[in-house]
């Protein structure tokens, strides 16, 4: 009976270790031209600029869309401004925009519009 229960752990422990194995040629996925194509390139969130208190860029500008940051945590505490304005040029930065501006506060959200400056 000592024997089959042995024999037993040695193969259970052979298969744990087994089935942690990683394969010996793994594949790697290439990325697909058409789509990465259509993606744009995600700027640094340290480099996009935040107009507040009715400020705004010296040159031309577009709206390219409006970033909305919750006031709260998940928790519900609420965060430092510090937070939010990081978590601001995080979201304007993957949507590809170069700064933020008509920031205002809602009872539970701040909300700023995202803006691409435009070339002369």
């Amino acid at each position: 009976m000592k024997k089959i229960s042995l024999l037993s752990f040695y193969l259970i422990i052979a298969l744990m270790l087994s089935s942690c194995a990683t394969p010996t040629n793994p594949t790697i996925d290439k990325p697909d031209p058409i789509k990465t194509s259509l993606v744009k390139p995600v700027k640094d969130p340290i480099g996009i600029a935040v107009y507040t208190h009715g400020e705004k860029p010296k040159g031309h500008y577009t709206v390219i869309g409006k970033a909305i940051v919750s006031r709260f945590n998940v928790v519900g505490i609420k965060r430092q401004k510090a937070i939010i304005n990081d978590h601001l040029r995080s979201i304007a930065a993957a949507m590809g925009g170069d700064g933020i501006m008509d920031v205002s506060l809602t009872s539970n959200d701040v909300i700023g519009l995202v803006i691409v400056c435009k070339k002369s």
